[in-house]
């Protein structure tokens, strides 16, 4: 895991949108997905729910999002 890949999740959370948080990180959408599913991937856990319409952090998300800063 990298930092980029929790700063990368930490702003997806903030905007409530890989759009916008793509935006916002100035990189493209597809490749911000990317970088989140590798992170997935790394922790085993699904961290959002991409399959509604409406953006869902999962609750291990939430527990990533709590984690304290060091």
């Amino acid at each position: 895991m990298r930092m980029k890949q929790l700063r990368y999740f930490i702003e997806v959370y903030q905007q409530m949108s890989f759009s916008r948080a793509s935006g916002e990180l100035g990189i493209s959408q597809p490749a911000l997905s990317k970088i989140i599913a590798q992170l997935e991937d790394e922790l085993h856990v699904q961290l959002f729910d991409r399959s509604s319409d409406n953006f869902v952090l999962l609750m291990r998300g939430r527990r990533c999002i709590r984690m304290p800063k060091k």
